[in-house]
């Protein structure tokens, strides 16, 4: 399987797409980096969009079900696998 064709398939477990799953991961990765204007709806995440919204209001419970990491389930294997491909691993983070 190539991989233009895993960024539109939705993985078993979850029902969504890794595109969706990779905006959900890369939120939460905010969180821990960077600085950011929250969200106009929750205050939680970057409202990175243009009506200053985060993907999480604008996908969970409507496009998608859920985030995985907000329910404390994992994030698939193949998105995981998919990401380790394209970024490499995640590196961890030390105190400043």
């Amino acid at each position: 399987m190539n991989m233009e064709t895993r960024k539109i398939e939705r993985t078993e477990e979850n029902g969504m797409c890794i595109v969706c799953e990779h905006e959900l991961w890369e939120e939460h990765r905010a969180l821990e980096r960077e600085f950011f204007k929250p969200c106009k709806k929750c205050k939680k995440f970057p409202g990175a969009s243009s009506k200053g919204t985060c993907y999480h209001c604008f996908a969970v419970g409507s496009t998608i079900d859920e985030c995985p990491e907000c329910v404390g389930k994992p994030w698939s294997e193949e998105f995981l696998e998919a990401k380790n491909e394209i970024e490499g691993p995640d590196k961890l983070l030390l105190p400043f």
